[in-house]
């Protein structure tokens, strides 16, 4: 990396930081050439000022420019296109991590599989999921809610104790989605093995997970 590209990254990263999102820009712009590091260092910095739109448009200006995508690359722009639903260019995306062997990547991978359920890719993001050798809890969140807001109940909560013996620990998210799952499916089985870890892991006073566990209790006809 040349000193113009360190320095403009750097500066990129700082200005984006404290919200300057103008300042940085205006660094990125006067770069006369930007590599992946400062491309990159914009794109994280459009994410974090929530300038979503502008990510997609910097990976095909990379692309046109003959600028190397690297898995930050991929990242960032998955997480915009996720939050966008923009399936056009985030497939695009999809391909090139792909065809850049990147799929296999946690990070990448995790970012894949929330792009694709958000967009209502689920069989596609399932296939992703089933190849990743490493899943994350935020991966595992994503699948089992796609699941779910498809009211494919019975598979989302099967996948439950599968994140569980896979040595993760679920998060409030994972067990609001698994207490709905639990409600929707009538499985009282696994809804008790929820409600336990709900406890074991100390999560019963969140106001999301409490809200859960009283809608699983009422489906599964466990009125307290």
């Amino acid at each position: 990396m040349s000193t113009e590209n360190f320095l403009a990254a750097k500066l990129v990263t700082v200005y984006s930081d404290l919200g300057f999102l103008g300042h940085a820009r205006k660094m990125f712009d006067q770069c006369s050439l930007p590599e992946t590091a400062v491309c990159n260092a914009m794109m994280a910095g459009f994410l974090r000022n929530q300038q979503h739109t502008e990510v997609p448009k910097l990976f095909r200006m990379m692309g046109s420019c003959n600028i190397e995508i690297d898995t930050y690359t991929c990242m960032f722009s998955l997480k915009a296109c996720a939050s966008l639903l923009d399936d056009e260019i985030g497939m695009e995306i999809v391909r090139t991590a792909v065809r850049k062997g990147f799929r296999l990547h946690p990070y990448v991978g995790s970012s894949m599989v929330n792009f694709l359920v958000k967009c209502g890719y689920l069989d596609d993001a399932q296939k992703v999921f089933d190849g990743m050798p490493e899943k994350d809890a935020v991966c595992w969140n994503s699948i089992i809610g796609g699941y779910v807001k498809k009211g494919l109940f019975t598979e989302a909560i099967q996948m439950f104790p599968e994140m569980i013996g896979g040595g993760l620990r679920p998060s409030p998210v994972t067990m609001v989605s698994s207490l709905k799952a639990c409600g929707e499916s009538g499985l009282k089985k696994v809804g008790m093995c929820a409600h336990g870890c709900v406890l074991a892991l100390g999560m019963g006073n969140d106001v999301f997970v409490l809200t859960s566990r009283m809608f699983s209790n009422i489906r599964l006809g466990k009125r307290k």
